[in-house]
């Protein structure tokens, strides 16, 4: 018979807080039609950089994808865990493929299955989980470059949306009542000191994990998923959300300002005639003309004048002789 669990989880974003972020997924139930029975409790969280416009729908697509990858994986849980990653490392490939250069994101991811006292840990990228188990915490992956600060090339680590070879951290551990799994992301993992690690993860109720981890991690950005081995009774997380930060109002001094003199008007100057340059004198040589012939003598015009007669009286008829 499987363990029952205890689970919490919250996110802190935007100046917003967050019980069902859109990055952990939690699958504990059982389809009626036997499918996925067998396979075990599915946790899974993811993060992302890059824009922050249209984040939470990817990640949404992502946990959507590796959930129903890995439940319709017919192989070992392992194995399972495997192609969910690797499917959403292809999905993170082609997001980017069709988006701009300054647009494109890569992610990190935690999977982790409990099926009866088996757990069993995928990982790849940017992740952190860290495992109270039998009295001892443990972080995984251990090293890490992203947490750790050294080159991802030294372990030959990617991040997903990379590249498509991926290296898949896989790790098992075998539970009891009291153990408590902690996901968080890779931003609140750092903030998160090894000497407070048994300190917050072995308190009671996993909400009281949940403020101390926001505590210490200074009230930072982050995720971050619970999962108690055992029932116990969950209170409400009290974390205050940061408030976005504001602008003081700015205080104005009076300032003395100086008088503003007024430049005298200038007169234009007259304008002065400028005298031509002299061209210079080129020196001309007569040309030869040919003699003119004498003009011809002028002939006389002839003028037709209209001279207008006068009527003559008509004489009268004279008698035949």
């Amino acid at each position: 018979m499987g363990l029952k669990t205890t689970v919490a989880r919250i996110a802190v974003a935007g100046g917003g807080l967050y019980d069902q972020p859109d990055n952990i997924l939690v699958s504990e139930r059982v389809s009626p039609f036997g499918k996925g029975r067998g396979r075990g409790n599915l946790y899974i969280l993811v993060e992302l950089s890059g824009p922050e416009l249209g984040r939470d729908v990817v990640m949404r697509q992502l946990v959507q994808e590796m959930r129903r990858a890995y439940y319709g994986w017919r192989g070992s849980v392992t194995a399972g865990l495997r192609q969910a990653i690797l499917v959403a490392n292809d999905l993170l490939l082609e997001e980017n493929r069709n988006s701009l250069p300054g647009e494109q994101r890569l992610g990190g991811t935690s999977c982790a299955v409990l099926r009866n006292e088996d757990l069993f840990i995928a990982q790849a990228g940017p992740a952190a989980i860290y495992l109270h188990c039998k009295g001892e915490v443990n972080r995984y992956p251990d090293p890490s470059p992203w947490l750790d600060g050294f080159p991802p090339e030294e372990m030959d680590a990617s991040a997903l949306g990379e590249r498509h070879e991926l290296n898949i951290d896989l790790f098992h551990s075998q539970m009891s009542d009291g153990d408590t799994l902690l996901m968080v992301d890779s931003k609140l993992a750092k903030e998160v000191g090894p000497k407070s690690r048994p300190e917050f993860l072995a308190q009671s109720p996993v909400n009281v994990v949940l403020e101390n981890l926001y505590a210490a991690g200074g009230g930072r950005v982050g995720s971050s998923l619970v999962v108690r081995m055992g029932e116990e009774e969950v209170g409400t997380v009290q974390i205050e959300a940061p408030a976005p930060a504001m602008r003081e109002p700015e205080t104005f001094k009076q300032v003395a300002v100086p008088p503003v003199v007024l430049d005298e008007p200038q007169v234009a100057a007259e304008p002065t005639e400028v005298e031509p340059a002299e061209k210079p004198q080129v020196p001309v040589e007569p040309v030869e003309r040919p003699p003119v012939p004498p003009a011809a003598p002028k002939r006389p015009r002839r003028v037709t004048e209209v001279v207008a007669l006068e009527p003559q009286e008509a004489e009268p008829d004279r008698e035949p002789r």
